[in-house]
């Protein structure tokens, strides 16, 4: 349609048909309690929300001071033999938060 082309009562009916049979398909999808559903914009009402999923995250995942905190408790003798072997501990320790970062995939 053109800005400045009038529209009939007929045509307007027409476009008001067409927009309610696909707000009906819409409200089959998205239908209470699930969603809320205001005009195009659908909330869904039972998610958890991006924020709380990325601080649930952070809080009990594996984090790489907590894993190296947990190596370097599980293996306290084994880095206590290796004395002044740095690069044999640091093989060690990576090996360790390595496969703890692989085990607490998210």
């Amino acid at each position: 349609m053109e800005p400045e082309e009038i529209v009939t009562d007929t045509e307007r009916a027409e476009i008001k048909i067409e927009l309610d049979q696909e707000n009906s398909l819409i409200d089959g999808l998205y239908q209470a309690p699930i969603w809320k559903r205001d005009g195009a914009i659908a909330t869904c009402l039972l998610g958890t929300r991006a924020a709380d999923l990325y601080k649930f995250q952070n809080e009990t995942r594996f984090l790489r001071d907590k894993r190296e905190k947990i190596c370097k408790a599980r293996y306290s003798e084994k880095l206590d033999e290796l004395g002044r072997d740095y690069k044999a501990k640091r093989v060690l320790m990576d090996d360790c938060t390595s496969l703890l970062k692989i085990q607490n995939l998210p």
